[in-house]
């Protein structure tokens, strides 16, 4: 359905349920900070280049997460794909960004 008000509230709420889950159990944590990720990353993956270059502040705060939770991705439930480009993202946002959109094309 595109980028939008919806894309963002899923990574804040993921933001969000991340934090809470630390607190109350170490154990899922990992799980959840892996779901973050994939959040913030199909939030990324959806955006058009105008989209990216409109929300630099909503960009910053998912490469935060990225980065945040960089050692549970490598052990997530994603696809080496998405793992790839989330660590990636993390590391040189602008760069991988281009290099998605280029890769779907």
């Amino acid at each position: 359905s595109g980028f939008g008000k919806s894309s963002k509230d899923a990574v804040y709420n993921c933001r969000h349920i991340m934090e809470y889950v630390k607190e109350k159990d170490e154990q899922l944590f990992p799980f959840a900070a892996a779901f973050a990720a994939y959040q913030a990353r199909t939030a990324l993956a959806i955006m058009s280049t105008d989209d990216f270059k409109k929300n630099k502040e909503f960009v910053q705060y998912c490469k935060e997460i990225l980065v945040a939770t960089r050692k549970y991705i490598s052990k997530s439930f994603m696809s080496k794909k998405d793992r790839a480009f989330c660590i990636m993202f993390s590391y040189a946002p602008r760069f991988s960004f281009m290099m998605m959109k280029f890769v779907r094309k």
